[in-house]
């Protein structure tokens, strides 16, 4: 039999294309608990405007969504080219 301590569990936050460089994670950071995607970026202190591609579990997301423990967030900044 396999044990689990699912309070053990984080959400794992992942920032690409320079959020992670302009907006690291503070150590205070509760990622043991569940909650929005825009009350967690909040927290970080990443601007609604510069999440412009959520994903949760490899799933496209909205601010709105809830992410929980266990889980995987992706944030990518709004993205442009020619």
């Amino acid at each position: 039999m396999i044990a689990i301590n699912i309070m053990d569990e984080r959400i794992t936050v992942k920032l690409f294309a320079g959020l992670g460089e302009n907006f690291p994670i503070p150590d205070s950071t509760d990622l043991s608990v569940p909650r929005t995607v825009q009350e967690l970026i909040k927290e970080i202190g990443i601007p609604e405007e510069k999440a412009a591609i959520i994903f949760i579990d490899n799933r496209h997301a909205k601010l709105a969504d809830t992410v929980r423990p266990g889980e995987v967030l992706a944030l990518f900044p709004p993205i442009g080219g020619g």
